[in-house]
C-alpha cells in the first residue's frame, strides 16, 4: 500500500512546496490567475500524454521556482533529490540577462536539453501558448502574441524528437494560435519605438503602437543593474492603454499635424521619453496603467 501511494504523495509535496513559493504571484493573463496554476498546468499536460516519470512531472511542478522565488538549487536537492534539482535548474533562465538574451539562450540551449527538459520544455509553452490565446494579458498588442507564437516555435523546434503525442499537441496548440491571429498582424507603420538602449547597466525599451480597434498601448521594460540601483529589482514592465475615444484628446495636446504616432516620435524619443508620463498627466488624458515586476 505504501508503496502504491509514495509517488502520489511525493507528487503532492512538489505541489505544496510549490504552491507555498509562488503563493504571492498572479499571471499575467486578464483573469489574473494564481502562479501555481500553470505549473500544475504543465505537469498535467505531461502527464495527459502518458508521462508517469514522478521526477518530469515534479520538475514541470517546480519548473519555476528557481527563476521566480528565493528557491534554491540545493534547497530543491535536498528535499526532491539531484534529478529534480537537476531538470528544473536545465529549464531555468538567467535572471541576471536582459529578456531578450534570455529568449535567444533558449532558442541556443533547447537541443542542448535532457529528454526530459525537453519534454518540460514543450509543455510548458503548450500552456504558454493557450494562455496567450484566451487569456492573454491585457496589455498585449496583435503583434506580441504573433511574437510569441513565432519564438514558441523555434524554442520547441530544438527539443522535438522526445515524445511524439507531445509534439502534436504543441502543433495543435499552436496552429490554434495561427488561426486565430492570422492576417491580423500590426503593420510598422502602426509601431514606434522611443527608446531602445542596451548598455552594460542594461537596457531600457519603449514603443506605442495603435491598435486595430484604435486603442493607443505605450509599452516599457527596464532591465538590469541600472534598474536595480533606483528600484531594488532587475526588471520592470509596463504598460498604458489609452482607449479609442481618448486618443484624439492626445492629439490635441500634443498640437501635432501629423499623425499621434509620429507626432510622440518626434517629442518623446530617447531620453525625453521619461516626460512621456508626466505630460499625460498634466493634460489630463486617462489611462489604464498596468506594471509588473520580474519575468
Amino acid at each position: 500500500m505504501t508503496e502504491t501511494l509514495l509517488p502520489q504523495v511525493e507528487l503532492l509535496r512538489a505541489v505544496s512546496f510549490a504552491a507555498e513559493r509562488h503563493r504571492d504571484q498572479k499571471r499575467k493573463g486578464k483573469d489574473k490567475s494564481p502562479y501555481i496554476n500553470h505549473p500544475i498546468a504543465v505537469a498535467e499536460t505531461l502527464a495527459s500524454v502518458g508521462n508517469s516519470d514522478l521526477a518530469t512531472l515534479q520538475a514541470a511542478i517546480l519548473h519555476d521556482t528557481i527563476e521566480d522565488t528565493e528557491t534554491t538549487a540545493d534547497e530543491l536537492e535536498k528535499l526532491f533529490g539531484a534529478e529534480v534539482r537537476d531538470l528544473v535548474v536545465e529549464v531555468t533562465d538567467d535572471k541576471t540577462l536582459c529578456k531578450r538574451d534570455r529568449k535567444l539562450l533558449q532558442i541556443e540551449h533547447g537541443p542542448h536539453l535532457s529528454e526530459k527538459a525537453k519534454m518540460i520544455k514543450i509543455a510548458d509553452k503548450i500552456c504558454n501558448i493557450y494562455d496567450v490565446i484566451h487569456v492573454p494579458p491585457t496589455d498585449w498588442s496583435l503583434e506580441c502574441k504573433v511574437e510569441y507564437l513565432d519564438w514558441a516555435e523555434k524554442v520547441v523546434a530544438g527539443c522535438r524528437g522526445v515524445d511524439e503525442r507531445l509534439e502534436e499537441r504543441f502543433d495543435e496548440v499552436l496552429q490554434s494560435g495561427r488561426d486565430l491571429f492570422d492576417g491580423a498582424s500590426e503593420s510598422t507603420s502602426q509601431i514606434v519605438v522611443l527608446r531602445d538602449i542596451d548598455d552594460a547597466r542594461g537596457s531600457q525599451y519603449l514603443k506605442a503602437s495603435l491598435r486595430s480597434d484604435g486603442d493607443l498601448v505605450i509599452q516599457g521594460q527596464d532591465l538590469g543593474s541600472g534598474v536595480n540601483e533606483i528600484y531594488g529589482f532587475f526588471e520592470y514592465e509596463w504598460a498604458w492603454t489609452i482607449r479609442a475615444g481618448d486618443v484624439p484628446k492626445l492629439h490635441r495636446a500634443l498640437q501635432a499635424k501629423s499623425d499621434v504616432l509620429s507626432a510622440l516620435s518626434k517629442r518623446f524619443t530617447g531620453d525625453r521619453a521619461d516626460e512621456l508620463q508626466s505630460f499625460l498627466d498634466s493634460e489630463g488624458i486617462p489611462y489604464e496603467a498596468w506594471g509588473r515586476i520580474g519575468d
